[in-house]
């Protein structure tokens, strides 16, 4: 060896040295050094905190806290630059190793080494996540792999734990948020896993369901031989993953605003892949705001970048780009793919536009516009937007046999599947009147990303609707997350498949065959799902069928030995007996519940860098509701945040009730899932329904301080299907969401580190109820009438205390002494004083309350004269005089011949006709007693009194001709000489007639001669 040659070594060899001093080596390979396998990272959310995680208890690492570890590991560079790759903890982030930043120019393998003494407060698992830089690289999805991860005790130098991945095994890591592992033997090399060998002799998904199109995704991993034959085996159609999403088709058109920049190749490759394998397509998706291009809409670059992408982009301007978007796309597949035949059969023009409450409290929640969520392009355009692309799509695809669909997902929620079809209903309603027999939207997609807590039968509700409404139906996106940190319980395996068997049920029912035209479950293993940590699919990593495949081939067989497992052990809390005001303010009656602690991180839904806000929940019950007071305060580097279209990014609490607690974990009628917003605004995934489908409504405030970040929710949420008492338990969990800058950057539960509760019921824990401290009196009401009372009266006292309940009640009458019991009787008339309280079982004595009772028996009194007759030629003197001694007269009512007549009835002489004149009195007093007395008064004329007839008229004018008089009263008196003979008295009153008739209008006022004429034509006629 020459001089030189041996400094160059000796130089190379320091430094080598000096490297592994600050835990650095590089390795000379990019493949395995011996050929065997190592551990294949790829991110896919397009988020820092993506990437793989370990359990650090038994199931994983077995750390003990307080003891310190070496970590080493081998590490080959991404294949993007990355402002580095953190090995970290997941409960204090700590940073165990920090690769700093890596180029992709420069790839190749790097040992890491680190110490790191573990703490409780460490968490339960270790991640490896990229590097936080505010969106310059951490929102990328990168490729990297790892290998010969070892732990060891740093005191004993005993190996703990290690991973080489040679048996092609994931050796517990499993997916940190969205990211896919896979074992492979070469950086260059798409995953390869030993597979099946029998795989292809399974029964075939699309034999068992030849009247359906069954799917699944196409990408990179399913173009590979062998899986790309599982594919064709099982299913008819396919689904690009991503390939044909905006994102993934942007080219070079970030930079030039030009669809014409637009690049296909990679979705060209694999939907001629697909195609060449007999597989037809549904194309996903033209408009969405995740995955977009954000200059389209002028939606900002990330999460952590505010920068608009395209400043003084206008409605009108934002229209343009997205029918030259769609026009581009749709132009270019169907050119290239439908040209001679039809490989594409549909696509999904929209997605996920609708949230499931109204994006503002403002809004009308009848209108389906309310929902829209407030996406970059709702913010670019106008509440008309969805209608707009498919007006575009269908102008770009005017062949009708492409259906065009809308797609959202959590569909099985009511409110949301209900704004969908009225919107989808309003739409097409416009269209088909300039385009008859015609739809624009011609399928709505029920994406499916469901839980054992997903209730089939509202599924079976959604689909009914749009059945309705004479639209198509496809189940798009299906899978089933059953699972943590990628493994799986025998319980949950069966769980899952038992609730894929009664989903294809709903799917399959004969009474949508005309409905339901394709279910594409998306993604073929679990290891490949871009919900791993779930296991949601029916094959695992190396396509070894599990059970939920077999539910899928026999829905009925596999429910028919199903048994359902019970409720794991989880949590458990207690909420006290009593009532709050709901204001959002802490009453005292909140200091008798025992606080829980929110402080469970969620991982999957937690930023490497986020603060846990210090929050936690009380719980108080009565008989007829549930009540939850959460008080939240956040880091102060972190303000309140509502910037996010889905409010589950928003600064919220969450609260999840199973009032059946652990009978199943599928939500039902007795299982809710509420959300408010730190403002107030509230948002219900899953509401409770009472025995009559009546849906219960749960009542919330809210107070909030932006000064110090801090807020309070206070929820009332109603007890159907139980009756509440000390003792029972209900399943229950609380969980907060944090945000920041439009974004979830954390979510914290008191029991449930998934986050997956809002599928599953038994992610949550029990919520046990217990009497509370008694410092309320209890309440007694009365049933005594109001007013005044016809009849005896039995007054029944009740009293009610939800704590300690009620040890007595006491009452007294009139001023006397009181005496205990709940009942009283009164039968005496008069006014009554009932006074009464009650004391519960603490000793609180009620405030002493008052009634007053009114009895009155007896009818009124009525008096009249003694007056039956009178002669006409009298005046009517009639005084009518009514009374009573205990509640009055309330009213009166007097007529004279059937007509009113007031209490003193005065005629004057000749006033009244002859005959029978009836006089009705009716009196009431004001209890209602009622007494009616009736009179008959005969006015009348005769012979001996006839002679007043003639005063009369002298008296009152009716005679004008004084010498008249001497001869009328002559006639008069011949007419009473006549005694009892008949004949002399009929000549004598024809003459005195004859007189009368000969003066009338002369001599005799005309009116008072008729009336003479009449009273003479009686007498006569006796």
């Amino acid at each position: 060896m020459n001089k030189r040659l041996k400094q160059i070594l000796m130089f190379v060899f320091a430094v080598a040295l000096l490297l592994q001093q600050f835990g650095i080596v590089q390795k000379a390979s990019a493949a395995s050094a011996d050929g065997n396998y190592f551990l294949k990272i790829q991110t896919t959310g397009g988020h820092q905190w993506d990437g793989a995680q370990i359990d650090t208890g038994a199931s994983g690492l077995n750390l003990v806290a307080g003891t310190t570890y070496s970590f080493s590991y081998d590490l080959y560079t991404p294949d993007q630059d990355v402002a580095g790759i953190v090995l970290q903890t997941n409960g204090n982030y700590n940073w165990i190793k920090s690769t700093g930043a890596l180029q992709a120019a420069s790839p190749g393998w790097t040992s890491y080494s680190a110490n790191y003494t573990y703490l409780a407060a460490s968490g339960a698992q270790l991640q490896f996540v990229k590097v936080g830089d505010s969106g310059a690289t951490d929102a990328r999805n990168i490729t990297y792999y790892i290998d010969n991860f070892v732990v060891k005790d740093a005191t004993t130098g005993n190996v703990v734990y290690t991973a080489n991945f040679d048996d092609q095994s994931t050796h517990g890591f499993a997916p940190n948020a969205n990211a896919t592992l896979s074992t492979v033997n070469s950086t260059g090399a798409a995953t390869t896993p030993t597979l099946n060998p029998d795989v292809l002799s399974l029964p075939s998904i699309k034999n068992t369901y030849p009247n359906y199109l069954m799917g699944s995704i196409i990408g990179p991993y399913y173009m590979q031989k062998p899986i790309m034959s599982v594919l064709k085996a099982q299913f008819g159609v396919v689904t690009p993953e991503n390939a044909t999403k905006p994102a993934s088709l942007i080219g070079t058109s970030a930079s030039t605003h030009n669809v014409a920049d637009l690049s296909f190749n990679e979705a060209d490759t694999e939907l001629q892949s697909a195609i060449d394998n007999g597989l037809k397509i549904h194309g996903h998706t033209l408009v969405w705001e995740g995955q977009s291009i954000p200059w389209l809409n002028n939606a900002r670059i990330s999460d952590s970048d505010p920068t608009p992408s395209n400043p003084g982009l206008t409605a009108a301007g934002a229209y343009a780009n997205m029918n030259d978007y769609i026009n581009a796309v749709l132009k270019h597949f169907d050119g290239k793919f439908n040209a001679s035949t039809q490989n594409i059969i549909s696509w999904d023009v929209v997605n996920e536009a609708m949230g499931g409450t109204v994006r503002d409290r403002s809004l009308s929640p009848t209108d389906w516009h309310s929902y829209l969520k407030s996406t970059p392009w709702l913010k670019a355009t106008d509440e008309n937007y969805v209608e707009q692309a498919f007006k575009y799509a269908r102008a770009a695809e005017p062949n009708y046999n492409v259906l065009l669909y809308y797609n959202d997902y959590s569909m099985d929620d009511q409110n949301k599947a209900a704004a969908v079809r009225d919107m989808v209903k309003d739409i097409n309603s416009r269209w088909a009147v300039d385009h008859p027999g015609k739809q624009l939207i011609q399928g709505v997609g029920m994406q499916e990303h469901n839980g054992l807590g997903t209730n089939p039968n509202n599924t079976r509700k959604t689909i009914q609707m749009f059945k309705d409404i004479g639209v198509k139906v496809s189940i798009s996106e299906l899978d089933i997350s059953a699972g943590t940190g990628g493994t799986q319980t025998a319980d949950q395996k069966t769980a899952q498949a038992a609730q894929y068997a009664r989903l294809m049920q709903v799917y399959t029912d004969p009474a949508f065959k005309d409905t339901v035209q394709r279910i594409t479950f998306w993604g073929l293993t679990d290891t490949n799902s871009w919900l791993s940590s779930g296991s949601p699919l029916l094959f695992d990593g190396k396509l070894y069928p599990k059970d939920a495949f077999y539910a899928v081939i026999d829905p009925a067989g596999y429910l028919a030995n199903y048994k359902a497992p019970g409720k794991p052990a989880g949590k458990t809390a207690t909420a006290a007996k009593g009532t709050p005001n709901i204001d959002g303010n802490k009453d005292d009656i909140w200091n008798t519940a025992t606080p829980i602690n929110i402080n469970v991180t969620q991982a999957g839904n937690t930023k490497a860098d986020t603060h846990m806000p210090a929050a936690t929940a009380r719980m108080l019950w009565d008989n007829g509701n549930l009540y939850v007071f959460a008080q939240v305060t956040k880091d102060p580097s972190e303000p309140l945040d509502k910037g996010n279209a889905n409010p589950w990014e928003q600064d919220s609490v969450e609260v999840v009730v199973d009032l059946t607690n652990g009978s199943s974990a599928m939500y039902s009628n007795a299982s809710g899932h509420y959300r408010v917003r730190y403002d107030g605004f509230a948002s219900v995934d899953a509401g409770m329904t009472d025995n009559q489908g009546i849906a219960t409504r749960m009542t919330s405030a809210t107070t909030y301080d932006e000064k110090t970040n801090s807020y309070t929710v206070e929820m009332q949420i109603p007890f159907i299907q139980i009756t509440p008492a000390i003792g029972t338990q209900i399943g229950f969990d609380v969980q907060v969401n944090d945000a920041k800058a439009g974004a979830r950057i954390g979510a914290y539960a008191w029991n449930d580190a998934t986050g997956t509760a809002y599928q599953d019921l038994f992610k949550i824990g029990t919520l046990q109820l217990v009497a509370g401290a008694d410092t309320v009196p209890p309440v007694t009401t009365d049933n005594a009438p109001t007013g005044w009372q016809t009849h005896p009266v039995n007054v029944v006292l009740q009293a009610t205390d939800e704590s300690s309940g009620v040890a007595s009640t006491s009452y007294s009458l009139d001023g006397g002494a009181f005496a205990q019991g709940n009942s009283v009787s009164i039968s005496t008339e008069g006014i009554h004083t009932l006074r009464y309280y009650s004391v519960d079982g603490a000793g609180n004595k009620e405030a002493v309350k008052e009634k007053i009772i009114q009895i009155d028996t007896t009818v009124p009194e009525i008096t009249v004269p003694d007056i039956t007759k009178v002669l006409i030629s009298d005046a009517l003197n009639y005084p009518i005089l009514t009374s009573d001694s205990t509640s009055g007269v309330g009213s009166v009512s007097i007529t004279l011949d059937g007509k009113p007549a007031s209490s003193l009835i005065k005629a004057a002489p000749l006033s009244l006709t002859l005959g029978v004149h009836s006089l009705v009195v009716t009196a009431s007093d004001k209890a209602g007693n009622s007494v009616t007395v009736t009179r008959q008064i005969t006015v009348y004329m005769d012979t001996a009194h006839l002679d007043s007839l003639i005063q009369s008229g002298i008296d009152n004018g009716f005679i004008t001709k004084p010498e008249l008089v001497n001869s009328l009263l002559a006639k008069v008196k011949q007419v009473q000489a006549a005694g009892s003979n008949a004949k002399l008295a009929g000549n004598a009153l024809n003459a005195l007639s004859n007189e009368v008739s000969a003066q009338s209008g002369k001599g005799l006022k005309a009116d008072y001669a008729e009336l003479v004429l009449s009273i003479l034509k009686s007498l006569g006629s006796k």
